[in-house]
């Protein structure tokens, strides 16, 4: 599914705190095989993507600030390239052709899933890839949709959460008595999880997971007292 060849747009935040060699943001397949978004040794942004007519680079107009996050976002549209720099069209060239598939993963921060010699050092947020031109209205507002983070209190209770990876059913229990008001179950990214039931026991409750859910989920508890507490879980079905 992620070897589409019509059109793709691919945006994120991005941190580099050292030049050197090429440094990768993101890749699938790098130049010899599909995309990549990298840093040139100069410190230009490098969107290259490889097509049905060959392999092209689209360099953004000035070397990047080390240590400042920039929100990225790049374009191939079957006609042109183009590279935004927090919302705003920084340069664009013309090219063609469908793009061509790759035998390799996506992989962040670095070239493939073996080559480690052009990692970047730095940081990568919110990554986001569409197999269509996504308009220049939204490139401008990707900046400002961050997915809600949330946040750990102080002096939170003791908890336990087991077994974790679970197989359809985790167990929570408090070292405490602690009264739960709500369970939320949030997927990586961000949707609620609908369908699962919470049964309360002596010392906690238990989560039950529908089947054909595997993957990480964040699990939130909301007190009595209105405090939140959250936790990574992660669930590994057949």
């Amino acid at each position: 599914e992620l070897n589409f060849a019509d059109a793709i747009s691919l945006s994120c935040w991005m941190k580099c705190e050292e030049l050197g060699s090429e440094r990768f943001i993101i890749s699938h397949g790098s130049w010899q095989q599909r995309y990549k978004l990298s840093i040139t040794p100069e410190g230009r942004i490098r969107w290259t993507v490889k097509t049905s007519t060959g392999v092209a680079d689209l360099d953004g107009s000035a070397p990047i600030e080390l240590n400042r996050y920039y929100h990225v976002t790049v374009l191939f549209t079957g006609f042109s390239m183009e590279l935004y720099m927090d919302g705003i069209l920084d340069t664009f060239k013309a090219f063609s052709g469908a793009i061509q598939t790759s035998t390799k993963p996506i992989t962040i921060g670095r070239m493939d899933d073996v080559e480690t010699q052009y990692a970047l050092r730095g940081s990568v947020d919110e990554v986001k890839i569409w197999n269509v031109e996504i308009p220049g209205a939204q490139i401008e507002q990707l900046k400002n949709q961050w997915q809600t983070a949330i946040k750990p209190i102080l002096n939170e209770p003791e908890i336990r959460i087991y077994p974790n990876p679970a197989e359809g059913e985790i167990f929570i229990g408090f070292a405490d008595h602690i009264h739960v008001e709500n369970v939320t179950l949030f997927a990586s990214d961000g949707t609620e999880l609908t369908g699962f039931q919470v049964r309360k026991q002596a010392s906690g409750f238990r989560v039950e997971i529908p089947s054909g859910r595997s993957g990480i989920y964040i699990l939130r508890m909301i007190l009595k007292d209105g405090k939140v507490i959250a936790r990574k879980i992660i669930i590994r079905q057949n």
